[in-house]
């Protein structure tokens, strides 16, 4: 394994709620988080958040602002539980795919504002577990209470 090497660090004020997971958009330079509250309907509230990195490491980012947000049913197996399994940016198509432990697929683009998010599928056991492939062609999938594993190929 190679060494890690810090070359920039710096903070950023994102608006209350529970850091769930990151991705980055390499073309662009930009890292969109994702945040998590719950509600008392048993859903769970998901804003994605775009924090643009300048092209200077010694220079803080400026511009945070929420592209999207969405409800979604928390998973009975852990509802206290973070509910993002994963969060890619998908470069082709310009979209943010979230698989949901409550079971749902969902995918947001980010070149529009306020873009309507699209439930791609929805697995009615949960989701355990969510991996992609380097070239973000296909993703595993580990489903349900008795673990089954699925491969899907695009979004």
């Amino acid at each position: 394994m190679r060494n890690l090497t810090l070359i920039a660090s710096w903070e950023v004020h994102i608006p209350p709620g529970n850091i769930t997971a990151t991705t980055y958009d390499l073309d662009e330079n930009i890292i969109y988080v994702s945040t998590e509250s719950s509600n008392p309907d048993g859903e769970v509230e998901v804003e994605l958040w775009r924090i643009e990195q300048p092209e200077s490491r010694n220079v803080l980012p400026t511009n945070l602002r929420k592209v999207a947000s969405f409800r979604t049913v928390a998973s009975s197996n852990g509802p206290s539980d973070v509910q993002t399994m994963s969060l890619r940016f998908l470069a082709e198509v310009r979209k943010i795919a979230a698989i949901m432990r409550g079971g749902d697929v969902i995918t947001v683009s980010v070149d529009e504002e306020d873009a309507p998010f699209e439930v791609e599928g929805t697995f009615e056991t949960g989701i355990l577990a969510a991996s992609w492939s380097p070239d973000e062609s296909s993703v595993a999938i580990v489903t349900g209470p008795l673990h089954p594993f699925s491969i899907f190929n695009g979004l």
